[in-house]
């Protein structure tokens, strides 16, 4: 477990929010979410605090727990984009997402294609975007807790609802995602009905090891805006539905 899991569990367990176990140790909700992220690392003395505030002992706080080298390797791998000076390019993303319709296919009528590829595209857009607009906001503040106020970002994701979050989980995926989906939509009323009829909570239709596999590949290309423009995501759409997926 890293010290981020511990942090978010802990807390829960103790039934404080992010922004109260920050009150307790004296620091901003800001930090309580980065650490839990895994985005940085408290001090010993933090780290002692937490443990004393938790009624929990931490486990290892140090970078390498978080994630080990190699698999950090592999994930600036697969976070680079296929790009055009910069930007991922149309043909690109039309291979990409036709490749997350061969992972679907025979678990549901192609027809139903776009509405779930494009549901998690979506998704991970807003994910992408939210952290983008974060460090620029964090770069400009330098205030963590200000950064990550919604007020400060086009959309809010609300926490536990992060692609990361849902990275995490290795059972019940599926509800996972159907639950971050209705708490996005909740959060943001100029989002509702987005989602669609996306339900992934059918284990007949999309067991576990589907879900893992269909997201693992969503996770090949970052969907920021400096790595996507809006119009290419549009144009892909107009692909896949000519397709017939």
């Amino acid at each position: 477990m890293t010290f981020g899991e511990w942090l978010k569990q802990a807390r829960k367990e103790a039934g404080l929010s992010q922004a109260k176990v920050g009150e307790l140790i004296g620091v901003s909700q800001g930090y309580i979410s980065s650490w839990e992220r895994g985005k940085a690392n408290p001090t010993d003395d933090q780290v002692m605090m937490l443990q004393d505030a938790l009624g929990d002992d931490a486990p290892d706080s140090s970078p390498a727990d978080s994630k080990p080298p190699a698999q950090e390797a592999v994930s600036k791998v697969k976070e680079t984009p296929m790009t055009n000076n910069g930007k991922l390019t149309l043909p690109a993303l039309e291979r990409h997402l036709w490749g997350a319709a061969d992972i679907l296919r025979g678990s549901i009528d192609s027809g139903d294609y776009k509405h779930y590829i494009f549901g998690l595209l979506f998704y991970k857009r807003l994910c992408d975007v939210w952290e983008e607009e974060y460090e620029d906001r964090l770069a400009e503040y330098e205030d963590e807790e200000l950064a990550a106020d919604p007020e400060e970002h086009r959309f809010h994701v609300p926490e536990d609802c992060f692609w990361s979050d849902v990275r995490k989980e290795s059972v019940d995926i599926g509800t996972v995602l159907n639950t971050s989906f209705r708490a996005i939509e909740d959060a943001n009323p100029r989002l509702k009905g987005v989602f669609q009829d996306v339900d992934f909570a059918n284990k007949d239709r999309f067991p576990d090891h589907l879900l893992d596999a269909l997201l693992q590949h969503f996770e090949k290309y970052r969907m920021r805006k400096a790595d996507v423009d809006s119009t290419v995501l549009g144009d892909a759409y107009e692909y896949l539905i000519a397709k017939g997926g």
